[in-house]
């Protein structure tokens, strides 16, 4: 795990923290805290194509796309509302690609994980 890591799960580890605060009290995801973690998800996009193994990179990619377009279709839908899905996005583009990868199998699918747990809320909600 790299440093890059370290501060991509700190801001992921924060931004929850925040979201969920929010949530609970005020019944909404501010524009501004996911903004902040999407904009820092981008620029660590930036800093992966020249730093990461390209396979990494590549698969952290297409996760991210899939998980923003299922999230999108849920609200499309009606499943989640829209701060739901802002947030899922930016958690996509921060989660570090290092992650999905060890000894070049895919172990980790982000977008099975989060829609899952997300559709089990909302269930229960």
């Amino acid at each position: 795990m790299t440093i890059a890591d370290v501060i991509r799960l700190s801001i992921i580890f924060i931004g929850g923290i925040v979201s969920t605060y929010t949530d609970f009290k005020k019944g909404k995801i501010y524009n501004k805290v996911t903004l902040i973690m999407f904009v820092s998800g981008i620029l660590f996009w930036v800093y992966d194509l020249f730093n990461s193994e390209l396979s990494y990179v590549l698969n952290y990619m297409v996760n991210t796309v899939l998980v923003c377009f299922i999230s999108i279709a849920f609200y499309l839908f009606h499943i989640w509302a829209g701060g739901d899905t802002k947030l899922l996005c930016s958690l996509a583009v921060l989660y570090p690609p290092s992650m999905y990868c060890i000894s070049g199998k895919s172990f980790f699918s982000l977008s099975y994980m989060v829609v899952l747990i997300l559709s089990c809320g909302f269930i229960y909600t």
